[in-house]
């Protein structure tokens, strides 16, 4: 599908990989030879006191990754077990945090932050009033999630899959930094052997600069976002087809854990089959954000109030495409649809079917980002003891405050992975259900009940359209299906 926008998308790989092979690294070996190295600061350094020190960043880094992905573990269960609690304390977490960042500047001694103090208190009411007006959503999201948390639990090896694809995205961008940082080694504004340096004009400096930044840059940028939000769409193509696995065949599953059958071949799609139409999703995505961060780059260079709102415009597009992108990668995954097609079936499942509110009124992902932020906090605590027992830092040392940032970046970066699983797993739940109620009902009758009981809560009116006495779309043939024939083969 759609395998022209695949071959451009390894074009733009190679590309970058050639530049930083053939231009990148010759230039960067050639600018290191005029470096200056201070030999009595690294001659007057204790081998012995610099193994040790070494010896404890490991270790730091070690264990606050090792408590990030032990907290993200404990996360799952937790939602799993406590849906329904989890979704309540997101909706009561916003205000009392509102609250309590406005009481915090309210009490400061600066003026600036006293009145800000009144948007943070307009935030917690809004957030009061969300809650009492969609308060009624919670049965939905809990059910929804469940559901997601159990195909996800099914095959753990979902979350491996996201993890490979962060090691890729980190390969990746190692090279994008040889490539950047050989072209401006390489420039001609960057002169890096002082017994050449020439006067050059001002006038001169900046039109090579400015040169710089609009060509190499915007092309440097495109190649990096469209490579990052690529490797995401293979993960949510690999979890929305492993789901429709989980959801239509459970019975075919060879294995179910971390490497069973279903995510092989999830996985395998993902990489060949429908590579192509991950590439074109995530290139509309890319486009976008380079053109924002151009835009956002020359705002800070000139200024300028149209400079912002053009930024604060591309924001918004960028978001919305992404998020119809994920809606998009799940058809993808369940049946192998082009992009294009993918999305236009998304578009028609919910409106056709009265259900566009459960678009913009999805409440597991307040759920998702509370989580997120709490397993950030817990591994900033958990880092701040570590830190403490290793390099001595007291409580009112800087370290300490150092040491905790660095943790609750590890956990928010790791749980994030953890959690798009999550999110894509729930977002699969909700059009196989909207699609397929009978499949669901034969697989998995507990959790259909709980989901019935949940929908008809909130949509008493759902079933005489979209639910079990409806009609199935004999046309929609799971990817799950459609792949392992003999005949695909």
């Amino acid at each position: 599908r759609d395998k022209w926008f695949a071959v451009a998308f390894f074009v733009q790989v190679m590309a970058v990989a050639v530049v930083a092979f053939v231009i990148g690294i010759p230039n960067l070996q050639k600018s290191r030879q005029y470096a200056v190295v201070d030999d009595d600061i690294i001659s007057g350094q204790d081998p012995t006191q610099s193994a040790g020190f070494g010896f404890a960043v490991f270790t730091f880094i070690g264990v606050a990754a090792l408590a990030a992905m032990l907290f993200s573990g404990l996360s799952l269960f937790m939602m799993h077990k406590y849906a329904t609690s989890c979704v309540k304390t997101a909706f009561i977490a916003s205000p009392v945090l509102f609250l309590i960042i406005g009481l915090l500047m309210l009490a400061s001694n600066d003026p600036v932050a006293q009145a800000f103090a009144f948007f943070w208190f307009f935030f917690a009411v809004i957030s009061v009033c969300y809650a009492y007006f969609y308060w009624s959503y919670v049965p939905f999201a809990s059910a929804n999630l469940h559901t997601g948390l159990s195909a996800v639990g099914t095959h753990v090896g979902l979350i491996a899959v996201a993890f490979a694809m962060i090691v890729m995205g980190s390969i990746f961008s190692f090279v994008w930094w040889i490539s950047v940082l050989g072209l401006i080694a390489g420039s001609e504004c960057f002169n890096s052997d002082p017994t050449q340096q020439q006067q050059q004009q001002p006038g001169e400096d900046d039109a090579c600069q400015h040169d710089f930044t609009n060509i190499y840059f915007f092309l440097l940028l495109l190649a990096y976002y469209w490579t990052h939000y690529a490797l995401q769409g293979i993960t949510r193509v690999t979890v929305a087809g492993t789901v429709g696995t989980w959801w239509f065949e459970p019975s075919g599953m060879s294995r179910p854990g971390c490497c069973s059958s279903a995510v092989k071949d999830s996985f395998f799609r993902s990489v060949t089959y429908s590579f192509g139409s991950i590439c074109m999703g995530s290139l509309v995505v890319a486009v976008i954000q380079t053109l924002r961060q151009m835009v956002r780059n020359q705002r800070r260079r000139n200024g300028g109030i149209l400079l912002c709102i053009i930024e604060c415009l591309l924001a918004c597009l960028k978001d919305i495409i992404e998020y119809l992108n994920d809606w998009a990668y799940v058809y993808v995954g369940l049946y192998g649809y082009g992009f294009w097609d993918s999305a236009k079936n998304v578009y028609r499942l919910f409106t056709s079917r009265g259900w566009t509110t459960l678009l913009t009124n999805s409440l597991v992902v307040r759920t998702l980002i509370l989580v997120n932020l709490g397993v950030g906090g817990l591994t900033g605590i958990a880092s701040w003891i570590v830190g403490v027992i290793l390099f001595g830092a007291g409580a009112g040392d800087g370290r300490g405050g150092l040491f905790f940032g660095v943790g609750v970046v590890f956990g928010v970066v790791l749980s994030s992975i953890v959690l798009t699983v999550v999110d894509a797993a729930v977002k699969t739940s909700i059009v196989c259900f909207a699609e397929c109620p009978r499949e669901f009902e034969a697989n998995h009758p507990v959790l259909y009940q709980a989901m019935v009981d949940a929908y008809a809560d909130r949509y008493p009116t759902m079933f005489l359209v979209g639910g079990r006495d409806a009609p199935n779309n004999n046309n929609n043939i799971p990817a799950a299906r459609v792949m392992s024939s003999s005949t695909m083969t």
